[in-house]
């Protein structure tokens, strides 16, 4: 597992300035070296300087630009402005910044970062630093936080929120910083981190800034009380693991300020308490790299290793087990070049949330822009947000059904497990055994990723008297960015086309609740022009009937449908077409 370390100075506090130097001894003791991101307050305090230098030296700790905390004095009387948060400036602020911290920063050091940071980089200010200072490697760009109840809980810091990205490292898009570029012409070429790394389970569960590789989330989620270390140090083991689903591959990284571990800090817990999870943490993953399962890399050199090492249509997988409650849930995500996926065992191995990346949508952030604040990256699937499992039993998910006879079956509600999980090509399959009044009925769904598609088939193992059943694969389409309100979206604008050998027919979203069937379907559509998308359900061997549905305002979603009657043996297939209009 690879791990990048990166601490930030906070110079304005001689608390926080004791604390560093705490962090930097703990690292330097079990043989790491840091990354040293300096908020720009940091570039005019001429004793952090020295001492970076310092730490530059002796232990080979990288040093860069952290566009963070633009509060000092000296940043207001240059810019006369109350804002503070680099992204949400004006894209010619957003430059002429960049170009005042890179001075400063080359007046203290003598030469140009290659390793920068913010809480949120949007795409067009990074692509001007890369342009305007090619040195520029890596960067730690977004932070990555899903769910409403991390949007409900970051208060009054409502503008730090984004979600929607990659959970692992990514070389972005020229269209949106959450969007892995697709080939060489739309690559930002530069390395995306995520601000930590989260458990992926409670990332749609709960809030994942209570539970991710940052120590404190410790103290911030109270785990620490029950479990004592347990949770950080299974969490880490978690990570390891996911290098049996990556091809060796795997990922970690620690981005911490001090005042967590000053004497004077905001958690209500002791700093010796805090002080003892950062030590013990640090510690276990010293233990990790004697035994060969931990590398310790700067930003730069992670940076490096990315790009001689994985390329842009790599996959990163994760399969992660609850590690807090020790439950049988887990979960599954898969992110392409073309998308991100999410499949939740306890949902049928629904696919519950997605986002679309083959669209390229492009969402520019601050001062002048259309969505000013906002650089989640969009879903056209979630289970999670809008409303969830409330309509009439109708959720944001790709799903599907079994009929049998009169009795229906929605795997949505059922519950499986992820079988037979192939990470090379990326595959998996779960198991449904569904009670029948005549006895024991048996299916098999495998589900396989792409590039931009994904392939669902359903075999019928057995059935009682080797009946036939009718599977119904649906797709329950919503439109959204999680932080623009709990309430569903707009979706007029999105039209669905249903066409067969005979012709197409054509249904616009105006909330009706009206229904179009054809017979031998050769392809479902829906057109997402504020997304630039194309969805195209299609099947793969022939299907009996296709159904378009129009939402209604008490279930504010549409849907596409393929139905095929299959006797034990057969299988039904089709496949999810994720374009850019």
């Amino acid at each position: 597992m690879l791990l990048n370390l990166i601490h930030r100075p906070i110079p304005t506090d001689k608390k926080c300035v004791e604390a560093f130097e705490f962090q930097q001894d703990v690292a330097h003791r079990n043989g790491f070296r840091t990354t040293i991101l300096l908020p720009v307050p940091a570039l005019f305090d001429k004793a952090t300087i020295e001492q970076v230098k310092s730490y530059r030296q002796d232990y080979g700790d990288e040093v860069g630009i952290y566009f963070y905390n633009l509060n000092c004095r000296e940043f207001k009387e240059k810019f006369n402005t109350l804002e503070y948060q680099y992204w949400l400036f004006s894209q010619a602020d957003k430059k002429k910044i960049a170009d005042w911290a890179f001075e400063v920063f080359g007046e203290n050091f003598g030469f140009v970062p290659s390793a920068v940071g913010s809480y949120y980089f949007d795409v067009d200010s990074l692509a001007y630093i890369k342009k305007k200072y090619p040195s520029v490697e890596c960067a730690l760009a977004t932070c990555f936080e899903e769910g409403a109840n991390v949007f409900r809980g970051t208060n009054g810091y409502w503008h730090l929120y984004s979600e929607g990205g990659p959970w692992w490292p990514w070389i972005p898009s020229k269209n949106h910083i959450h969007a892995p570029a697709m080939n060489s012409a739309q690559s930002l070429d530069v390395v995306a981190l995520p601000h930590l790394v989260r458990d992926m389970l409670h990332s749609i569960l709960h809030r994942d800034d209570c539970y991710a590789s940052h120590p404190a989330n410790l103290l911030r989620g109270k785990i620490y009380k029950d479990k004592g270390l347990a949770y950080d140090l299974n969490f880490i083991d978690q990570y390891i693991h996911q290098e049996k689903f990556n091809g060796g591959y795997s990922y970690y990284n620690m981005f911490v300020g001090p005042n967590w571990v000053a004497s004077r800090h905001y958690y209500e817990e002791d700093v010796k308490v805090s002080r003892d999870l950062y030590v013990k943490t640090l510690n276990y993953l010293g233990k990790k790299k004697k035994e060969g399962s931990v590398q310790d890399m700067t930003m730069t050199e992670f940076g490096r290793w990315f790009k001689a090492n994985r390329k842009l249509d790599d996959v990163d997988q994760c399969y992660w087990k609850d590690i807090l409650y020790g439950s049988r849930r887990s979960i599954y995500w898969i992110r392409t070049n073309g998308y991100r996926a999410t499949i939740d065992p306890m949902a049928g191995s629904a696919i519950t949330d997605l986002r679309p990346y083959a669209s390229q949508v492009k969402m520019p952030v601050g001062a002048g822009a259309k969505d000013l604040w906002n650089g989640s990256y969009p879903f056209v699937l979630n289970q999670y947000r809008k409303g969830g499992i409330n309509y009439f039993g109708r959720a944001g998910v790709f799903s599907a059904s079994i009929l049998f006879k009169d009795k229906k079956f929605d795997l949505t509600f059922e519950r499986t497990e992820i079988e037979s999980l192939d990470p090379d090509n990326r595959s998996f399959s779960s198991p449904f055994t569904l009670e029948t009044p005549e006895g024991p009925l048996v299916v098999e769904k495998t589900c396989k990723f792409s590039g931009s598609d994904i392939t669902i088939d359903f075999k019928l193992i057995s059935s009682p008297g080797k009946q036939p059943v009718e599977v119904t694969q649906y797709f329950t389409g919503v439109q959204g960015i999680t932080g623009s309100g709990d309430y569903p979206e707009d979706i007029r604008g999105i039209t669905m086309e249903a066409s067969n050998a005979q012709g197409k027919k054509r249904l616009p979203i105006s909330y009706t609740s009206k229904m179009i069937t054809v017979e031998n379907p050769t392809k479902l559509m829906a057109n997402l022009p504020k997304l630039d998308l194309k969805l195209s359900l299609v099947p793969m061997n022939k299907c009996d009937s296709g159904k378009i549905a129009d939402a209604c305002l008490s279930g504010p979603m549409y849907q596409m449908a393929l139905v095929k009657t299959i006797k034990p043996k057969e299988r039904m297939s089709i496949c999810l077409r994720i374009e850019k209009k």
